[in-house]
């Protein structure tokens, strides 16, 4: 419907239910789709957020 926000929001929503139910892989890619989204806009902001999503994903496997 042409609201990339709205679609970068989405997977970023959909990262953390994936991450809540153990798919951690698909939580990835759906964190990085999100933030590629957001850097396309310039929104600093939500990309920081989806990063730090993909961040507390790297530090489940490191702990």
């Amino acid at each position: 419907m042409g609201d990339r926000h709205g679609e970068g929001q989405a997977l970023n929503n959909l990262g953390i239910a994936l991450r809540e139910v153990r798919r951690f892989e698909e939580a990835i890619t759906a964190h990085q789709d999100a933030a590629v989204i957001f850097a396309e806009m310039g929104d600093t902001y939500s990309l920081g957020v989806a990063r730090a999503n993909l961040e507390d994903l790297r530090q489940r496997d490191e702990g």
